[in-house]
């Protein structure tokens, strides 16, 4: 014997101008053609076929939230039925159950709430829930049971990804540059296991090529313009960054930044970096971290280098007089000391040393370059010197490394003798501002020892200036940065004596 379903109780004499919404949660990998693809197409069916008996006049296509999870309001379909609510377009809300609105009964209800105080009926096709006293008081048994079976879900699907991770199978959809086997249903019902991560043969190889550039201090705009015009598509930089900090690229499974590596050193999927890869990258990160971002993506190629005599960095200045005074001359690209007075805010530090223009800077950097490349390859003095500096540097390197890890040391058990009372507050403030500032010295000297190491030496220092005037003209201004870097330590630019006094003299460059 069957029991008859509960029918509508408060529904409203006139026709209902109705909207219906359906949700399916996070795919997670899930094939859409598959049984645990809960179909869009079966939620409306059966809320067309609960709801057709009410007179009820759909006021548009159906509203469909598709691979989104039902824990969070924050939706393209709620926010719609929003809209539609305010502007009186609606009447009622229809559901295929209560699930699909969400499985978070807190923010259900205070969305049903607001919909209740615009007039609006929220109605269900599977609880019959509707909008008299009954209806409401089951509204709220529903939702909760629909959060407490939606925790239970997470549970498992949380148990089954910890499993999966640690027999090495990556669980959820697969990180770019990657791919999954599709698993047939044989003809008897039953599914192969799954199979470990597959490489792309296109963006597999796209992925490699960015950790690379970006290792080797390559800018990100470059790196990003390379992997869309490989990828044939737009990638916005949120998604080449979580590439670059995923260490799924390893050869690891990871779940929720946790990294399980199996047993023997092997690889739960081929690796798309090698270790060495991934600890530069790591490393530079860090070190982007701490940087302003005019020195990540350069406006010019002397950001950072270009200093005036007060040793103020010289930035890039517009020149747009002779367009705004109406003589049509084009914009030029200047240099201004940063503590040069301005008249705006009438008070500086540094009288400056005038509006340089940067492209005439650049050729004077370009020929000292050149003559200092000319040097290296006929005066063996010049070669010894360059090779000796580096060598110092990096002895240099370990012995400030000791003294910053002595001064480290030093504040820490300050700060433990603070904590233990057996030092004053007045007294720890005077001696923790002393071993700051030794922090804060040694650190500087300590990155400044490091450039001097990481630049060429010998052959590879003569190549790399070759490379650099040879690539110059066709050149970004952050390309050419780039390739100043590991050459040029500064370069100091002073007043002219006079307006017919060649830039190159104006200019001095310090070589690493």
């Amino acid at each position: 014997m069957t029991t008859a379903r509960r029918k509508f109780n408060a529904v409203p004499d006139g026709p209902l101008r109705i909207v219906l919404y359906g949700r399916v949660s996070a795919l997670m990998g899930r094939d859409p053609e598959s049984d645990e693809f809960h179909s869009t197409e079966l939620q409306v069916s059966s809320m067309r076929h609960a709801f057709a008996p009410l007179g009820v006049r759909e006021v548009q296509e159906p509203i469909l939230d598709v691979d989104v999870s039902g824990q969070t309001f924050d939706r393209e379909g709620t926010d719609r039925i929003l809209e539609l609510a305010d502007a009186r377009a609606i009447d009622a809300v229809g559901l295929p159950d209560l699930s699909r609105l969400g499985r978070n009964a807190l923010e259900s209800l205070q969305f049903i709430k607001k919909l209740r105080d615009l007039g609006i009926i929220v109605m269900s096709a599977k609880e019959r829930i509707d909008d008299s006293p009954q209806g409401q008081f089951m509204l709220g048994v529903f939702l909760h049971l629909a959060e407490l079976f939606g925790k239970q879900i997470g549970q498992r699907w949380a148990e089954l990804a910890a499993k999966q991770a640690l027999q090495g199978l990556h669980h959820g959809v697969a990180p770019l540059g990657y791919y999954k086997v599709k698993r047939e249903r044989a003809k008897d019902g039953t599914r192969p296991p799954a199979q470990p991560l597959k490489v792309d043969p296109v963006v597999g190889r796209l992925v490699t090529r960015a950790f690379r550039q970006f290792a080797n201090d390559v800018p990100v705009s470059v790196i990003l313009r390379r992997f869309c015009e490989g990828r044939g598509k737009d990638t916005p930089y949120a998604t080449l960054w979580r590439i670059l900090r995923n260490p799924a690229y390893l050869g690891h499974v990871t779940l929720h930044g946790k990294v399980f590596e199996l047993p023997d050193g092997k690889f739960a999927h081929p690796p798309l970096v090698d270790a060495e890869t991934w600890e530069r990258v790591c490393a530079r990160a860090e070190r982007d971290g701490k940087t302003p971002a005019r020195l990540i993506e350069p406006s010019h190629s002397l950001v950072s280098l270009a200093r005036c005599v007060c040793t103020s960095p010289m930035h890039k200045w517009n020149d747009t007089r002779g367009k705004t005074q109406g003589r049509g001359e084009p914009v030029i690209s200047r240099l201004k000391c940063g503590k040069q007075i301005s008249r705006a805010r009438g008070a500086g530090r540094c009288k400056g040393v005038g509006l340089p223009s940067l492209a005439k800077v650049e050729k004077a950097v370009l020929e000292k370059t050149e003559e200092f490349l000319g040097k290296l390859k006929t005066d063996h003095v010049t070669r010894a010197e360059t090779i000796a500096r580096r060598d110092r540097a990096v002895v240099d390197v370990e012995r400030l490394k000791r003294e910053l890890r002595t001064a480290n040391d030093a504040l820490a058990s300050l700060t433990i003798r603070l904590a233990k009372e057996n030092i004053s507050q007045a007294a720890y403030d005077v001696a923790a501002a002393r071993l700051e500032e030794d922090v804060q010295r040694l650190t500087d000297s300590l990155d400044a020892n490091q450039t001097v190491v990481r630049s060429p030496a010998g052959r590879k220092k003569e190549q790399a200036i070759e490379t650099l005037l040879r690539l110059w003209p066709d050149a970004t201004p952050a390309e050419r940065n780039m390739m100043l870097r590991p050459i040029v330590d500064k370069v100091t630019i002073r007043r002219g004596v006079s307006q017919r006094e060649p830039m190159k003299d104006r200019v001095t460059v310090d070589f690493l």
